[in-house]
């Protein structure tokens, strides 16, 4: 057994899984960051599903996992009890999800309660993307939860968020629900690749 070849080789694959295609080292970025933000309170979302449909402008490219923050209103906070993420689907509904979502946990929890204007960040999810479609983000809400409202936050033109009573968070086609432009829990996205 050639033990130098071996070691070479190894060295070689860690290389690359560091360095990523092309050469480039694969890091963390930002898709857009309202962390900051606590504007008003958006209230009676408990028993929705709000979709996030994240375009693809915010995305600025591939990744292979992605971390979600989330934050509740000014005054009430949120409890989420679950949350998934999807490349958006090729037809249909733009809010539709791809193929089976993936779970977001939270400190391997699927539920978080968090208090008014908390940001709480999800685990890493790996999710591969290429960049060219979107991202749908579910989140069902139980318990008393307030979002923020928007408020012309940077990039917030790349977010369009739509919502259902019920729980719809992990359904592939969901159903058709309201479009709402100003109620918001995804407080931050980021990306690694």
């Amino acid at each position: 057994m050639d033990h130098q070849r071996i070691g070479v080789d190894l060295m070689g694959a860690i290389q690359q899984a560091l360095l990523g295609v092309g050469g480039a080292a694969a890091a963390w970025r930002t898709a857009f960051d309202w962390t900051a933000s606590v504007v008003g309170n958006n209230t009676g979302w408990n028993t929705y599903t709000m979709r996030y449909v994240i375009n693809t402008t915010a995305l600025a490219g591939s990744g292979s996992k992605v971390k979600i923050t989330l934050k509740g209103g000014s005054t009430v906070g949120i409890v989420v009890d679950k949350c998934y993420v999807q490349i958006a689907a090729a037809s249909g509904d733009a809010y539709d999800f791809d193929t089976t979502p993936v779970a977001v946990l939270f400190g391997g929890s699927a539920s978080v309660s968090m208090a008014a204007g908390v940001n709480t960040t999800s685990d890493e999810v790996t999710l591969a993307f290429d960049g060219t479609r979107k991202l749908v983000i579910s989140v069902h809400f139980s318990g008393s939860s307030n979002l923020r409202t928007f408020e012309g936050e940077p990039g917030s033109a790349y977010v369009t968020g739509n919502y259902v009573a019920g729980d719809s968070a992990a359904t592939v086609n969901a159903s058709t629900g309201q479009a709402s432009t100003v109620a918001r829990a995804i407080s931050k996205l980021e990306i690694y690749g």
